[in-house]
């Protein structure tokens, strides 16, 4: 049997991983690809068609790495459950509500307009930031006081 404190590590690193597989693919980086010369060929008219294909957005998968600013946030995030379990279990809250839109896109993904689906890749990415943003506030702050703390004895 788990304890506790297993159980809620365990927790939190499950949710981090599935918001970093779900959400870490628009914050990763790809490298620029080596230009390639490509012999010329005429050129031939194409059909016209009277429907187009609706483009897919791209997205790193999970096979891919993790963006270091991720990384860091996953890693504050961790510390923020030792040093503040209140702030913490807020975070993660925040996770899952990014997780469950990142659940959306997947589930729209193959069905919804290309706009549809920018805007929740947008969403996806944007509230992961401000989470990130508040993950390292909420660390500062606590470390602060227990530094405050430790020098008031």
């Amino acid at each position: 049997m788990l304890s506790k404190t297993a159980l809620s590590k365990m927790t939190g690193i499950l949710l981090l991983g599935g918001v970093v597989t779900l959400s870490g693919c628009s914050l990763f980086i790809p490298p620029a690809p080596a230009p390639v010369a490509q012999p010329v060929q005429p050129v031939q008219p194409e059909p016209v068609r009277t429907s187009a294909p609706l483009p897919k957005p791209e997205l790193q998968h999970s096979s891919g790495p993790v963006s270091p600013e991720l990384s860091m946030c996953i890693k504050e995030l961790d510390s923020l459950k030792t040093i503040s379990p209140k702030d913490y279990s807020q975070m993660v809250s925040a996770f899952r509500e990014i997780s469950q839109i990142n659940g959306l896109y997947r589930q729209l993904e193959r069905t919804a307009s290309p706009d549809t689906l920018k805007l929740l890749k947008m969403t996806v990415e944007a509230k992961t930031k401000v989470l990130c943003a508040q993950v390292r506030y909420y660390s500062v702050l606590s470390i602060e006081n227990t530094l405050e703390k430790v020098n008031g004895l």
